[in-house]
């Protein structure tokens, strides 16, 4: 849903009510509309989206764990030069929906 534009439309139907998001290094963001004004601030400064894919799932049942390897390239309002974002996402899943969520990027 993020690289066919409805980020925002995947976060509402993913994204568990008491979900913790955080960037490795960072404070977690803790719950569904803290992480909403968030992900909202960060796409308001997204002026181009360039390109962006999927480069592996893997997944442990028993422990409710997904792990997301992608990129994207963003183009930013700032006149910042285009960036390419390499990243894994660490996922815990209960009742079907995204409950924490840890970022790895360079």
């Amino acid at each position: 849903m993020i690289y066919s534009g409805k980020s925002m439309e995947g976060y509402e139907k993913f994204y568990h009510p008491d979900v913790i998001m955080q960037e490795i290094g960072e404070a977690p963001r803790n719950g569904k509309d803290v992480n909403r004004e968030y992900k909202e601030k960060i796409l308001s400064m997204i002026k181009e989206f360039n390109g962006g894919d999927v480069i592996a799932i893997t997944s442990n049942e028993a422990e409710n764990k997904t792990m997301v390897e992608s990129w994207m390239e963003l183009t930013f309002y700032d006149d910042a030069p285009r960036i390419k974002i390499e990243q894994v996402a660490v996922q815990t899943w209960k009742d079907g929906q995204i409950i924490k969520e840890v970022f790895y990027h360079k």
